[in-house]
């Protein structure tokens, strides 16, 4: 039963689309996906940015997922140029969807998460398969002791009520921190987040059919601490208001998270891009729900 009415919700959200992301948006999350290996002090600044629209631009605190989601702008070749073993495929033509969530537990929290070594306890999409190789940062990473985290994983997605066949596949994620003060004129102290890119070396078909197939997928996601030390709707930009009474803001305890997918997906059950968008939104909170309950879980005696 669980099965069919994750299946229902999915073509029930599916039928929605996103908002169009506009420029000032788009530019810093493709920006810092650009920016990712870059130095603090060029990263930092695009972080910044990207948290501030974040918050004018979404409802973080709502529980519809519509008003914590956006469409944002495509990547372009030269966005993904210098990733090794990517697919060659034309990144312009993935189909881009990015949400937020508001999580009550703090960044330090979140932080253990990368290096649990059952990760299939933290992705439902893949209950009985993903094995995560450290290939750098293991031992120094929960302690902010060094910068990056740098992992490969091969995995198997299992898609709900098994409306498509299982596909294996890899795909190399690295994190790091950065310190979101460097910079900024008359911060003192750090107020530490960190962010992680991943994409897929390669193109991997269900081994069932053949027919569905996971082309080419990128990723940006971010953890930003709600600490009221970034944006907070005192000092907003001039003419920026609420979107509404669940916009909120740095204030608001816990980790602000977010994620931008840009995906090259081919399913035989549908080629409809606002259901597979729907599909996408609906996994992305699967995903930060399981977070959530996983590290409350670790929090009760």
């Amino acid at each position: 039963m669980r099965g069919y009415v994750g299946v229902v919700v999915v073509a029930m959200s599916g039928c929605r689309a996103s908002p169009e992301a506009e420029k000032v948006f788009s530019d810093p999350i493709v920006g810092t996906f650009d920016l990712f290996e870059a130095d603090d002090t060029e990263l930092a600044p695009m972080m910044r940015d990207l948290e501030t629209q974040i918050y004018v631009n979404m409802e973080v605190d709502a529980s519809d997922v519509l008003k914590r989601s956006v469409t944002p702008g495509p990547l372009a070749e030269e966005d993904v140029a210098n990733l090794k073993d990517h697919p060659d495929r034309d990144p312009s033509v993935a189909l881009p969807i990015a949400t937020a969530w508001a999580s009550p537990f703090d960044i330090d929290q979140h932080a253990t998460l990368p290096v649990v070594e059952d990760q299939t306890l933290l992705e439902p999409t893949s209950p009985d398969h993903y094995n995560r190789e450290f290939v750098e940062g293991k031992d120094c990473w929960v302690a902010n002791d060094c910068a990056w985290l740098k992992t490969f994983q091969d995995l198997t997605k299992v898609y709900t009520g098994n409306i498509v066949p299982p596909i294996p596949y890899e795909f190399y994620k690295d994190f790091r921190w950065v310190d979101l003060n460097i910079g900024l004129d008359g911060a003192t102290g750090s107020r530490w987040a960190y962010v992680a890119r991943s994409y897929n070396p390669g193109s991997y078909a269900d081994e069932k059919s053949g027919k569905n197939t996971i082309w080419a997928s990128y990723t940006i996601e971010l953890w930003f601490p709600r600490d009221g030390g970034g944006f907070t709707w005192d000092n907003a930009p001039d003419g920026a208001t609420p979107l509404g009474d669940d916009a909120g803001d740095s204030t608001g305890g816990g980790t602000l998270r977010f994620l931008s997918l840009w995906t090259e997906t081919e399913l035989t059950l549908t080629d409809d891009p606002n259901m597979m968008a729907g599909t996408i939104r609906w996994g992305m909170d699967q995903n930060y729900k399981a977070h959530d309950d996983y590290l409350e879980a670790q929090a009760t005696p």
